[in-house]
């Protein structure tokens, strides 16, 4: 299993409210972009992290892996600018009570956050970053500050459900 920490600013509502990730497989000016093809690497199974508004909101299981998809309907006009071929990721996503705030626990962080690709600055600010990859570490930090661990054995069982 492999952690992943998306940053969901624009689409945050239409992804969690309809269970999937998307992005573009590419900019808009054609150019391969290393947190759109992060998409491609995502498998069923691996745990995500729902960045939005300086908190992990959500925290979600891939239900699927990467596959080929069109850009949502639903997105409206919102990245009238994206390409419209991209990546979809079915996500089982678990609602946070409180969320995890970052800036709370950016000292823990630190020391744990990559020096490249890092979906956070070193003072806990969200960077235009769409799915970055996270640290074995990074995502202990974060585990371990989960408002109600229950969260992860609910989500567990959810995958567990499709397996047998």
């Amino acid at each position: 299993m492999k952690y992943w920490w998306v940053n969901q600013k624009q689409t945050f509502k239409e992804e969690v409210g309809g269970g999937y990730m998307w992005s573009p497989k590419t900019n808009v000016n054609g150019a391969k972009n290393t947190f759109y093809s992060n998409m491609s690497k995502v498998k069923e199974g691996d745990c995500i992290f729902s960045y939005y508004f300086g908190e992990i909101q959500n925290i979600g299981i891939a239900m699927s892996q990467g596959i080929s998809s069109p850009k949502p309907i639903e997105f409206g006009e919102k990245g009238e600018r994206w390409n419209t071929e991209g990546w979809l990721v079915k996500v089982f996503y678990q609602k946070l009570t409180p969320g995890i705030i970052i800036k709370e626990i950016i000292t823990e962080l630190q020391p744990h956050i990559p020096e490249k690709y890092s979906p956070i600055s070193q003072e806990g600010k969200g960077m235009e970053r769409y799915l970055c990859s996270v640290p074995n570490n990074m995502a202990e930090v974060l585990i371990k500050n989960l408002p109600n661990k229950q969260d992860l054995l609910y989500l567990s069982s959810r995958l567990s459900k499709k397996y047998s």
